[in-house]
């Protein structure tokens, strides 16, 4: 019971130290992200007005450029999509073609057993019957 008691208490404190931890770093969160909301606030504000010297303002040619970066950064996303799409296709058309060609084996395979077992059946026929005309003959077809 005394060791029960002792984990008990044990416990108790451990979660009462990360509850004050946790406590602790919550406030240390608020108040960064009250001082980051703060700054963006006023940065904003600096912008809207026009007021803000740390960023010259774009220029017609640098937005041009970055335009044109835009676009061909677009077009090579869309060519890499469409290559995937293609070699997908591809790879499923190829896999469709293997299948069906596995299939034309297996069915050839199996018309030549089929034909063979058939020859098999038709040669034992034969024999079975040659047997038992020989036994009412009383002659031996192959031994003459």
């Amino acid at each position: 019971m005394d060791m029960a008691d002792d984990l008990a208490v044990e416990a108790k404190i451990h979660v009462r130290q990360a509850g004050y931890s946790a406590v602790a770093g919550a406030k240390q969160v608020g108040s960064t992200a009250a001082a980051g909301v703060r700054e963006f606030g006023t940065e904003f504000l600096k912008q809207m007005l026009g007021h803000s010297g740390t960023t010259p303002p774009v220029s017609d040619d640098d937005l041009a450029k970055k335009q044109a970066a835009d676009e061909e950064f677009s077009n090579n996303a869309y060519l890499q999509t469409v290559r995937a799409i293609y070699s997908e296709h591809r790879a499923k058309r190829q896999k469709e073609e293997q299948m069906r060609q596995q299939q034309e084996v297996q069915v050839k395979q199996e018309k030549t057993m089929d034909d063979l077992n058939q020859k098999r059946q038709m040669r034992a026929d034969v024999a079975t019957a040659v047997g038992k005309n020989s036994a009412e003959t009383g002659r031996s077809w192959g031994a003459e």
